[in-house]
């Protein structure tokens, strides 16, 4: 009897395929219909794409993606053995808010507590990676307070003001998620001095994220691309400390894309390291100007606005 193949295995086949993305395989899906793609063998799956290519201009691989599937498929017992699983954009459990971004991921990979990535009460909390010592200390005082509050802490686990921000929360006996641009499994996980952080988050029921499958490595270009489910996942963001070409100003892009609330540091905020945050209060009539954890209680008293 042929083994019936997962959908999500299908769907990381075909986003290994060259010039394959997230938005040209969900349109693939949607153009041959997702019914067409259950209780497929590798054989029938194959019958279906050769039709495909039988009646379309745009070709797809055939051998290419027999010999995807094969990949994929260790991949995902690989994952099994860890206890990695995955939302499709197709499955009902996948977090509403992250249907809204202009390039939702097409499988979103987590490990540990799933409840707490359904429960739209999270805040992201980012900044530098040579974040002031001060900084340091105030994102984990933030945090643990936003967290004692029931706020969920997103973060991305790199080091500074990731890293304080996923042990204030912890602190308070809170939940974190970690949005990582690499895959899930120990030896991929990035930085590596922060694996037994990730370790923490597990054991103190939160979850670590990632679009990414097992043993994928970080890029320069992936973790561009995980800021956008930072904040996409976030019903609101707080920004410690960034330059203006800082990597944080990516999320803060993504965020105010998103309509989310965005809340920044804005007390003594004098030189460079601090010429984002300058840049985003100055510039964003609505943001949340921070300068005390009083400043925090608008973002319990406030709801992102979806784009749709």
């Amino acid at each position: 009897m042929a083994i019936q193949i997962k959908l999500s295995v299908i769907l990381q086949a075909l986003k290994l395929l060259e010039n394959f993305g997230n938005k040209k395989v969900f349109q693939l899906v949607n153009k041959i219909g997702l019914n067409s793609f259950q209780g497929h063998s590798v054989e029938s799956l194959i019958e279906l794409f050769n039709e495909y290519n039988n009646s379309n201009s745009a070709q797809i691989p055939l051998e290419q993606l027999k010999n995807n599937l094969d990949q994929v498929f260790n991949i995902h017992e690989d994952s099994d053995k860890i206890g990695i699983k995955e939302f499709t954009i197709f499955h009902e459990e996948y977090p509403d808010q992250l249907r809204d971004l202009s390039s939702p991921p097409l499988i979103l990979y987590y490990r540990g507590d799933k409840e707490c990535l359904l429960e739209n009460n999270s805040t992201a909390v980012i900044g530098s990676r040579n974040a002031r010592p001060e900084i340091m200390e105030l994102t984990e005082k933030y945090s643990s307070y936003l967290a004692s509050n029931n706020k969920t802490i997103i973060s991305g686990l790199a080091k500074g003001c990731d890293t304080a921000a996923h042990q204030g929360a912890l602190k308070a006996n809170g939940k974190t998620i970690a949005v990582l641009p690499c895959g899930l499994d120990d030896p991929s996980i990035t930085p590596k001095e922060n694996l037994t952080l990730a370790q923490e988050i597990l054991s103190g029921g939160g979850c670590l994220v990632s679009e990414y499958p097992i043993h994928f490595k970080a890029t320069n270009y992936t973790f561009v691309e995980r800021d956008r489910i930072q904040s996409g996942l976030s019903q609101s963001v707080l920004i410690m400390q960034t330059t203006q070409d800082g990597g944080t100003m990516h999320t803060y892009k993504y965020a105010k894309d998103q309509n989310r609330i965005i809340a920044c540091y804005g007390n003594n905020i004098d030189g460079e390291e601090f010429s984002g945050n300058r840049e985003i209060i100055e510039n964003q009539p609505d943001v949340i100007a921070v300068k005390s954890s009083k400043d925090l209680d608008k973002l319990f008293n406030n709801q992102s606005q979806t784009l749709f």
